[in-house]
């Protein structure tokens, strides 16, 4: 898990530095999130403040992984889910998915981008349970896409269509 290295490491860096810098994310988003829990640090390492910065990016196998795996986790909400224009290769280019039970019925066809997008927003912003969150971790610092399942992949779907996890 991230936090532990974090946690184990600020006690180190509060020595380097008396003032206090601000926490920003940079990459796909700028965020005051921590990769640590408040509660667990004292007074020394809250003030403590770092910069992170994620590059990810999706690879093919995954994105594939992730649109057929998710097909199972969205049947609650979505009224319609399509992979579209594949190209010579096989390979998926975007997923139209069309939400049935919101009022405004939105259609929003993921890329592979949007996918990214969507996956590192959910890992900045820490909402969700461990149970999703983990797949999530293992797929962004490690590359490791073999724990995402359907619960996941729906709410890397919601994430994408809507800005959040809406449903479920």
């Amino acid at each position: 898990m991230v936090a532990a290295p974090v946690a184990a490491a600020l006690p180190a860096l509060g020595a380097m530095s008396a003032k206090p810098r601000p926490f920003v994310l940079q990459g796909e988003r700028q965020t005051n999130h921590t990769t640590t829990q408040p509660h667990t640090l004292n007074k020394q390492e809250r003030n403590l403040m770092a910069i992170a910065k994620i590059k990810f990016i999706l690879s093919q196998p995954d994105y594939e992984g992730i649109v057929d795996i998710a097909g199972y986790g969205i049947n609650y909400w979505a009224r319609a889910a399509a992979i579209d224009n594949t190209g010579p290769d096989g390979a998926y280019k975007s997923y139209t998915v069309r939400d049935g039970y919101g009022k405004d019925k939105v259609k929003v066809k993921i890329t592979r981008a949007g996918m990214e997008r969507a996956i590192v927003n959910l890992l900045t912003d820490q909402k969700l349970h461990n149970r999703i969150m983990n797949p999530i971790y293992q797929l962004v610092l490690r590359g490791e896409g073999s724990d995402v399942d359907a619960e996941v992949g729906d709410a890397i779907i919601q994430q994408a269509m809507f800005g959040e996890v809406i449903y479920g």
